[in-house]
């Protein structure tokens, strides 16, 4: 780096701008899709930023309603009511805030609003009640599992420490990240979703295959 760039003047670095989140001006958007086979809904709500306070809390509670099998929506909806062909959720934190969001891929024929009135009350139910130790050690151990994983490889290893560099200015944070995960507690869980799960604050993208009855 010093023999190809050593010469180049450093420029002076920008200020860092903080932009606040959008307001959210419609709540229900309806797409066409001319290569979808199925009818999706998306349900969108803004989050908290990338290693935020609430940012690991949220990344449970994706785990806790989609993963394949015990997940509370993915049980539901595709296994127990056969409505849904596919179900995910999850935080994607970024700079200055996130997204958390549940995807609905339907069966043909299903009924959108038993879906969605799914969704709401399985999520509604969790910023009253807490999840089980159970549900929430299954998410540490992934998370665990996934981290050493992404460390096998050169390019992720990299990536993983660029991350650490990008949003908290210190590449040795990689036990701190667990450690946010292994510490916290169902309450705190609870409270992440009381927060920012709200049916005020969300935005619903609902996409009909072309032709597809509405």
């Amino acid at each position: 780096v010093e023999k190809w760039f050593g010469t180049m003047p450093a420029s002076k670095k920008p200020a860092l701008v903080k932009v606040p989140a959008p307001t959210i001006k419609r709540t229900e958007v309806t797409v066409t899709d001319a290569f979808a086979k199925l009818p999706q809904i998306s349900f969108s709500w803004h989050s908290p930023a990338r290693y935020a306070e609430g940012d690991a809390e949220l990344d449970i509670l994706g785990n806790v309603l989609d993963t394949e099998g015990p997940g509370r929506l993915y049980k539901t909806l595709v296994y127990d009511k056969q409505l849904a062909q596919n179900v995910s959720a999850g935080q994607s934190g970024r700079q200055f805030s996130g997204i958390f969001e549940v995807n609905v891929t339907l069966r043909t024929g299903a009924n959108m609003d038993e879906v969605k009135k799914i969704v709401f009350d399985t999520i509604a139910q969790l910023t009253k009640e807490v999840a089980t130790d159970r549900e929430i050690a299954r998410t540490v151990t992934r998370r665990e599992a996934s981290t050493i994983r992404s460390l096998e490889s050169i390019f992720t290893r990299a990536e993983v420490l660029h991350a650490y560099n990008h949003y908290l200015g210190d590449t040795n944070k990689i036990t701190w990240d667990l450690d946010r995960y292994r510490t916290t507690t169902a309450d705190k869980v609870r409270a992440a979703a009381a927060k920012y799960l709200t049916p005020d604050r969300v935005v619903m993208i609902t996409t009909q295959p072309t032709g597809a009855a509405k």
